[in-house]
């Protein structure tokens, strides 16, 4: 007679088959568990548990839910808060944080969830709140320490920075620090490529998949899928929006499957490809069959690792081929990534060491842009007083976004408002406590306030009416401006742009290479300083620049989306070779 087997067996089954990747089979098992206790609420968390690493939200969210009816624990409203937040429901999730606080005031993860709302929300004052609680309570909850410094990099609050800077780099291989954050803060790529590489070990599992083998057919043109959340306010759909209308339809099937998209983006993208696919709020199991039917030759992610990506999705070899493009400036060390593209100046081959992708390199440039000349002409004078600027001053303008702004960099920008009364700096308002921060600092270094102007986020089009209002744009280092560089270059504005020592801190070197205007690349800040000061004083020579930027025949290669995109085929065509 068969021994049946008790609960604890069963966990310890489960529990290798998890350890052995196998993670459809421990779902399948502990199905069978929970349904030979319905009443046990811990096995609902654990059941949700695997429902969510599996990508299937909704099933994970109604488990959680199940175990809840059956005891109000701090776990399962802590990890209904997770899904919630992953759905951008952060009013909910604060809501399931605080009632698991209600249970338990020393739940650190609680107070964790909520401030990543809060900082989600762009509310940094209450993200720094609940950082503070979390922290008085677990003096050691490393992600609160990471979070913290995230939201000192998107406030200006350089002290901050240097308290934690050392904390994180001692740190590298916990895989506990987001690839996006450790190369905006470190031009190095060996230090980039370890943190990337503990990042994937401590984050993501081996390939899990529901079986569905690719087909060997070869199909009758080359079959090319694009996956992406960005096909709304964003720049990776301002920059790649209208390659798509010069693909090559004779040679490619063109396939884009998207979520989080709005309404607009979709009907400007979907005329230009065979399908447009929406795979939003659906489980990574339905999301694969549903990729996979398609028999993809090349998949292309546009998002790779930024916030609410599809890596998960994207492990499961979903086509022959899947490249790395635009959505991420670096290695991956993701094994589900066969190529990165790139150009020889964001990757030198000196550097090819530093990747887990292979590298595919456009001749010219990588980052594509839509071909659409912005500069304009006005009335500048009644523009300038529309959007408070002087009339008598050179504008110098910085519209990245703040977590790029450095210390070092800004006392370089200081040094030269000292030395050049004529100019003031334009800037984005991110946040007020930014404004606070950076109004601070200037003020305490002896520049007057109004020198320090601040622009409110606008509508697109109307940002690069009032771009055009600049003098000189100045690029970030560590991580440089992409679109902003690109949007400076097609308003006809002299940038001076930076070149460091990774992928994100030369993108401006490659985008000024490719316009022949090497002379505004800096690779210190003596000559950035120096490069900007030229252009302040020597009013011909800005001008030249100018109309260099301006002039259809100097800007054509720049402009011209049809010889890009033949080039970028030749790279999609050399992958099937």
């Amino acid at each position: 007679m068969v021994k049946k087997l008790t609960r604890e067996d069963h966990l310890i089954e489960i529990q290798s088959l998890i350890s052995n990747n196998q993670y459809h089979k421990a779902l399948s098992e502990l199905k069978k568990v929970v349904e030979e206790y319905p009443d046990d609420y811990k096995l609902r968390i654990n059941y949700g548990n695997i429902h969510h690493f599996l990508g299937n939200i909704t099933e994970a969210k109604n488990e959680y839910e199940k175990s809840l009816e059956l005891s109000k624990s701090k776990e399962a409203l802590n990890n209904l808060a997770v899904i919630h937040i992953e759905k951008r429901d952060y009013e909910n999730a604060i809501k399931l944080c605080n009632d698991a606080i209600g249970i338990d005031a020393s739940y650190a993860d609680a107070y964790y969830n909520i401030s990543l709302c809060f900082e989600l929300l762009d509310d940094y004052t209450e993200s720094l709140n609940n950082l503070n609680k979390c922290l008085d309570i677990d003096g050691n909850h490393f992600k609160a320490m990471i979070l913290k410094y995230k939201v000192a990099q998107n406030t200006c609050d350089w002290p901050v920075i240097s308290e934690l800077e050392k904390i994180l780099n001692d740190n590298i291989e916990m895989g506990l620090e987001h690839p996006f954050m450790n190369v905006s803060r470190y031009d190095d790529e060996s230090i980039n490529y370890r943190n990337a590489r503990s990042w994937q070990k401590n984050n993501q599992s081996n390939i899990v998949s529901n079986d569905i083998s690719l087909s060997k057919t070869k199909n009758e043109k080359i079959k090319i899928g694009f996956m992406c959340g960005e096909f709304r306010n964003h720049p990776t759909f301002f920059l790649i929006k209208n390659l798509f209308k010069h693909i090559n339809r004779k040679l490619f099937n063109i396939y884009v499957f998207s979520y989080a998209h709005e309404n607009y983006c979709r009907e400007y993208i979907e005329k230009d490809v065979d399908n447009f696919i929406d795979i939003n709020d659906q489980s990574d199991d339905l999301t694969e069959t549903k990729v996979k039917s398609f028999n993809l030759d090349i998949l292309i992610d546009l998002s790779v690792l930024i916030p609410h990506n599809k890596m998960s999705i994207i492990k499961r070899k979903l086509a022959k081929s899947t490249v790395s493009y635009l959505g991420f400036p670096g290695t991956s060390c993701a094994e589900n990534y066969d190529y990165i593209i790139a150009d020889r100046i964001v990757i030198p081959e000196t550097e090819r060491e530093f990747y887990s992708e292979k590298i595919i390199y456009l001749p010219n440039f990588y980052q594509v842009n839509d071909g659409e000349i912005k500069a304009r002409q006005f009335d500048n004078n009644n523009f300038k007083l529309k959007h408070q600027l002087p009339l008598n001053k050179i504008i110098l303008s910085c519209f990245n976004q703040s977590f790029k702004i450095e210390k070092s960099l800004f006392e370089c920008w200081i040094n030269i408002l000292k030395k050049h009364k004529s100019t003031v700096i334009w800037l984005l308002k991110e946040n007020q406590i930014m404004q606070n921060n950076i109004t601070k600092f200037a003020s305490s270094q002896g520049i007057e306030i109004d020198r320090i102007i601040f622009a409110d986020r606008l509508p697109r089009d109307m940002h690069l009416q009032r771009l055009c209002l600049s003098d000189i744009a100045l690029d970030t280092l560590t991580y440089n401006g992409h679109t902003t560089t690109t949007d400076a270059i097609q308003c006809g504005i002299p940038i001076v742009g930076f070149s460091g020592n990774h992928f994100a801190s030369r993108v401006s070197h490659s985008l000024l290479k490719s316009i022949n205007l090497n002379e505004l690349v800096a690779f210190n800040l003596e000559e950035y300083s120096k490069k900007i000061q030229n252009l302040i004083e020597d009013d011909v020579y800005r001008e030249q620049i100018s109309k260099k930027l301006r002039s259809h025949e100097f800007m054509s290669d720049f402009y011209n989306l049809e010889k890009f995109t033949r080039d970028f085929e030749k790279a999609l065509i050399s992958i099937m070779n």
